[in-house]
């Protein structure tokens, strides 16, 4: 029992007792000071009552003096208390203090507010059962450790608050010992959750730009960054759309059933006979959600979209119920919702300006985003796009690489391979590239039937029909698709079962590509059968291929021709060689053979002699080496360990250096082949030098002639705004105006480029009208009225047999016309006006309105806009005038 708990245990004296003690007490304690001070009090001196008194007196005041100060002192001790009585309970961390039984003895309000109850409830309770129960062993290990060791230690854990929830805690722990008490523990508990969602997120962004710049391809870049997500975020779905063709199809994804892939892959609005529905200036028509981000259809000042171009939610249910499609943009869906996903986002992938993809993230549970998550996402959706888009433009690079050695690989088949034989072994090579299971290589005769010699085996011995036959005269074409193909010369193709006759093979999808020389189609492709079908991107490539084959094709082809019926068995293969070698000869690219090991020519064409300037004898029996060809020695080598390690060698790019020392870029390809038993290399250098030189001449070229254009119609306009001072500046402003509207409403480049010279010399035609009218004061009479109308025809005439790139003329003769067929001179109607037109109809009619003119004051601004939009969907275009009054209004657009 300590000093205190023994006072209280004493008996308590009474007032009277207690008073008459203190006042002898005093009195002996006075008397012993007096002593002290004097020395003896014998030896004091008499002094009269009055100084006894006064003195008495001063002592007094002083008393009350001593006695205030120690009031004062009093009332600052107890503000201070109670500043750290505050400054404990509304600290940011939440203070315990345990015993060594790991009991709560003592916590601050902000502990108990962290955990969600109520102070006194927690009070004598251990706080083991606040952590979770997977961070429990971590607890009692960080508890036991301060306990035993006594200095402070750190531990992260997560807690569980009274309601059930969750958060990340920071614990800061040190053992104290109290004199004369037990040893406590004291703890500081910190709320880290979003410190930790902060550094997972860096984390997640970090792992993800690690992958972007390690991994070389980007199917698998995608499906490493979706399942990074997937576990970083624990979100249930997550998954990547990027452009393909026409449609932003889903390219890797994460946590989505077959089911909903199936139903939303495409985006794109198809119509009534299966054809891509377009919007008014061209583009593919998106639908749904992702359609509005892909398109940049957000309005931030909605609550689901943000500045960045991100739609999320956190309940899609009660999103549908509280919104309109208006609201929503466009129509959507609903798939989402209807699969159970309340929280769903959308992120723009960008490059540049250009979305080039988004990323979907979803998850069935409701609140899971935040605004900063979003803005986190925004930022890593930024740097995917950029990685991406540099990742895919790599490969477009390696796809053309492998396209020419595509091709090279089909002209040694045509030089190497006799006969009918060509045509099956090219239809291999098509085939393995095209990934389909069946095909066709054939060619059309002198009577245009159509012979297919390559029919692939698959066809010809799974094929039941009875009368199953390579050989297809017109007649017998009927309306197949492949027959439409070569009477269309164009390529068709089908992702749908085809109805073929009994007996047939089953056709689950199908491509026909004619073969065309000189604009007849002469041979065609067929491929059916492959897993996904086929699309936008394998029509071009082997369109390609069948574009590079046509020549060499239409020789052997004309070759057949020549021979008769009786000649052709004999002479097949000696002509056949022949025409391989002179295919090898009249080659654009050098072609050479020789010794694998030494590299020693054996033969060269005739391309290597003209371009080199070695002649024939020089070059053979020699190396690359020996003739001083190569620019790197040791790029020879390099090709060498290419050719052991992968067979080939496929676009290899060097420099070469001819004869007169000049030096050349050249695409080198070669692959081996055995003759004797010696092996030997067949080489195709093909010479880039000059194109990209001309590549970059005509990039230069085209820069200056749109300089030039651009300054030739700016000398124009200002020729025709001499006579009209009153409207001087008109056509510039409202070039300007229509430039960002058509910008705003996602016109191409080009379109802009062109409407905005267009806008610059709209009014031209006011060259021939008198400049009394124009700048005439009164109103206009008929006949003066009449005049100025005809400025759009008299415009369009001066200017229609001039080859503008773009559609100038047009556009200045419609600018006058009004989309319910009012205006002049045609009085044409909306469905037959150019896009252009509409725009700068409307631009012209706001800047004349908002400007000064002779006959009136300026209206301004607002009265321009009302103008417009009171006649929106009348006499202008809706979607027009809608962007238009968005720019004065919102975006602060002004003529300046």
């Amino acid at each position: 029992m300590n000093h205190k708990n023994k006072m209280f245990e004493m008996k308590k004296p009474k007032k009277s007792e207690e008073k008459e003690s203190s006042e002898r007490l005093l009195r002996n304690t006075v008397e012993e000071k007096l002593v002290s001070f004097s020395g003896a009090s014998s030896k004091m001196k008499k002094r009269a009552p009055e100084d006894v008194i006064h003195e008495l007196q001063v002592h007094q005041i002083e008393l009350k003096m001593q006695n205030e100060e120690l009031r004062k002192s009093q009332l600052a001790l107890e503000e201070s208390r109670q500043r750290f009585a505050d400054l404990y309970d509304f600290s940011p961390m939440g203070y315990f203090t345990l015993t060594p039984a790991a009991l709560i003895k003592e916590v601050n309000l902000t502990g108990a507010i962290l955990l969600g109850e109520d102070r006194r409830k927690l009070i004598n309770s251990r706080f083991r059962r606040m952590v979770t129960t997977q961070d429990q062993d971590l607890w009692d290990n960080h508890f036991l450790s301060v306990l035993k060791q006594g200095k402070k230690q750190t531990c992260d854990l997560m807690l569980k608050r009274q309601d059930g929830s969750f958060f990340q805690a920071g614990l800061e722990s040190i053992r104290m010992e109290v004199s004369g008490e037990a040893t406590v523990i004291h703890t500081a508990v910190t709320d880290i959750t979003e410190r930790k969602q902060a550094e997972e997120r860096e984390r997640l962004a970090r792992e993800v730009l690690d992958l972007l710049n390690r991994k070389e391809e980007v199917a698998d870049s995608i499906s490493d960054i979706l399942l990074m997500v997937k576990s970083h975020t624990n979100f249930e779905a997550v998954g990547i759309r990027l452009s393909e063709g026409d449609d932003f199809p889903y390219y890797q994804t994460n946590g989505f059933s077959e089911d909903f892939l199936i139903a939303e892959r495409s985006l794109c609005l198809y119509d009534e006979e299966g054809n891509i529905v377009s919007d008014e200036v061209g583009n593919p028509v998106l639908e749904c959600m992702c359609g509005n981000i892909l398109r940049g259809r957000t309005n931030d000042k909605l609550p689901f979209f943000t500045k960045g171009g991100s739609f999320w939610t956190n309940s899609t249910t009660k999103l549908l119920a509280s919104t309109t499609e208006k609201d929503r943009q466009s129509p959507t869906r609903n798939r989402c919702n209807r699969e159970g996903y309340e929280s769903v986002a959308l992120i723009p992938l960008r490059f540049g300006d250009k979305i080039i993809g988004l990323l979907q993230l979803n998850d069935r549970r409701v609140d899971r985003f935040n605004a900063e998550m979003i803005r986190f996402f925004e930022g890593l959706g930024a740097s995917i796009g950029i990685a991406l888009s540099r990742k895919r433009g790599q490969e477009e690079l390696q796809e053309n690489l492998h396209k020419n050695s595509t091709q090279n690989e089909i002209a040694r088949i045509f030089l190497n391979v006799p006969d009918e034989k060509m045509y099956a072994e090219v239809l291999k090579v098509i085939l393995r590239e095209m990934e389909s299971k069946y095909g066709v290589f054939g060619y059309l005769d002198e009577h245009g039937t159509f012979i297919a010699p390559s029919m692939t085996r698959g066809i010809w011995d799974k094929c039941q029909l009875p009368d199953k036959t390579i050989v297809f005269p017109r007649e017998t074409w009927g309306d197949s698709i492949w027959g439409r193909a070569i009477l269309e010369k164009r390529s068709l193709w089908k992702n749908e079962p085809r109805k073929v006759p009994q007996g047939h093979i089953p056709i689950e999808n199908i491509l026909c590509v004619p073969i065309l020389f000189r604009e007849e189609a002469i041979a065609e492709f067929q491929v059916a059968n492959r897993q996904g079908g086929y699309g936008e991107a394998n029509k071009e490539w082997l369109e390609g291929i069948a574009e590079f084959i046509a020549p060499v094709l239409r020789a052997r082809l004309e070759r057949d021709l020549n021979e008769t019926q009786r000649k052709q068995t004999e002479e097949t293969l000696r002509l056949s060689e022949e025409k391989i070698s002179k295919a090898f000869q009249a080659s654009p690219d050098w072609m050479t053979i020789s010794t694998f090991e030494e590299g020693r020519y054996i033969d060269v064409n005739d391309a290597f002699v003209e371009s080199s300037g070695f002649i024939r004898e020089e070059a053979l029996g020699k190396t690359l080496i020996d003739l001083g060809i190569l620019v790197d020695p040791h790029d020879r080598d390099r090709a060498v360990e290419i050719i052991r390690k992968e067979g080939c060698l496929k676009n290899f790019e060097s420099k070469i250096r001819i004869k007169s020392g000049k030096v050349r870029i050249m695409l080198w390809s070669a692959e081996t082949f055995d003759f004797k038993g010696q092996k030997y290399v067949t080489s195709t250098k093909r010479d880039i030098t000059e194109l990209r030189k001309a590549q970059e001449n005509l990039e230069q070229a085209l820069e200056n002639i749109r300089r030039a254009l651009g300054g030739t119609i700016e000398a124009v306009a200002m020729t025709s705004e001499v006579r009209d001072p009153y409207t001087a500046g008109h056509q510039k402003r409202v070039a300007n105006l229509s430039r960002v509207i058509a910008q705003e409403m996602g016109l191409l480049e080009d379109q802009v480029n062109g409407l905005q010279m267009a806008g610059a010399i709209h009014d031209l035609g006011k060259i021939s009208v008198p400049a009394e009218i124009l700048s005439k004061p009164t109103k206009l009479s008929n006949i003066e009225f009449s005049l100025i109308k005809n400025h759009s025809q008299i415009g369009y005439d001066i200017l229609k047999d001039i080859d503008f790139p773009w559609p100038i003329a047009r556009i200045v003769l419609e600018h006058h016309e009004r989309m319910n067929g009012s205006g002049y001179p045609n009085g044409l109607t909306g469905d037959q006006l150019r896009p252009e037109t509409k725009i700068l109809m409307v631009a012209d009619v706001v800047e004349a309105m908002a400007s000064y003119r002779p006959y009136r004051p300026a209206l301004g601004i607002e009265a321009a806009l009302e103008e417009i939009e009171k006649n929106k969907g009348i006499l202008y275009d809706f979607r027009v005038v809608e962007t238009c009054s968005g720019l004065f209004r919102e975006k602060g657009f002004s003529f300046g």
